[in-house]
């Protein structure tokens, strides 16, 4: 398994006069030329092909992402094959997108900071947060996972597969607080104690909804701000 590492500053996708400049303030950008799919469980390569122009086309957007603590590490993904795939001559396959934190603390600052965005959380896990509960500022620098599957067959350019992929991608990394705290059941609120506790649990060698892929394993409606409860 080879990680590669893309400078932040200069990208570079055949050589250095096809540099792309990325500003100073973005997210650190990573890939894995090469590894085996946790969906599919095959080894996909990215490094050519198709999958790597809708890498070189989707780093510099990504780059350009206003966080310079986001780190963004690719990966090839391949869809788990049914009936039909049995007739066609290579599997569907596509990019993932593991996302995390560097500085938990410099992330907690920032979305407890914003107004709207603490409204995402329920008020319990809300005023763990506040009381900055060890077990919940643990979850923060853990990953959360987006993908999307390229289906050329179906008309699909690679413009149209960034265009959905980065909208999704970037509502993830807007409620990732809420999605790497509830709905887990390693986590649970004590009342005694008035605090979050971590559980023992019987599958933990089972992947967990936060390590999913959203737009490959699972999905959900659109999230916008005027769905959001005031709840504080």
């Amino acid at each position: 398994m080879k990680i590669n590492s893309i400078n932040n500053n200069v990208y570079s996708a055949k050589n250095q006069e096809n540099q792309k400049k990325s500003p100073a303030f973005g997210a650190q950008v990573f890939y894995h030329s090469a590894i085996q799919d946790v969906i599919s469980n095959e080894v996909v390569d990215i490094s050519q092909g198709v999958l790597k122009t809708l890498m070189d086309k989707i780093i510099p957007y990504l780059q350009r992402l206003e966080d310079n603590n986001l780190i963004i590490t690719i990966s090839g993904a391949q869809k788990k094959p049914g009936f039909l795939d049995l007739f066609k001559s290579k599997p569907d396959q596509g990019l993932k997108f593991d996302l995390n934190y560097f500085d938990a603390k410099k992330f907690y600052n920032k979305f407890m900071s914003d107004k709207e965005l603490p409204k995402f959380l329920h008020p319990d896990f809300l005023n763990g947060f506040r009381r900055k509960d060890d077990v919940l500022m643990d979850t923060l620098t853990e990953t959360i996972g987006v993908g999307k599957i390229y289906r050329p067959d179906k008309g699909e350019t690679p413009e149209q597969y960034i265009s959905e992929l980065l909208p999704k991608m970037q509502e993830h990394l807007r409620i990732m607080p809420k999605l790497i705290t509830e709905g887990r059941n390693d986590i649970k609120f004590n009342s005694q104690i008035q605090r979050f506790v971590r559980m023992e649990t019987q599958d933990a060698n089972q992947r967990k909804p936060w390590n999913l892929y959203r737009g490959i394993e699972f999905d959900y409606p659109t999230i916008g701000f005027s769905d959001i409860k005031d709840v504080v």
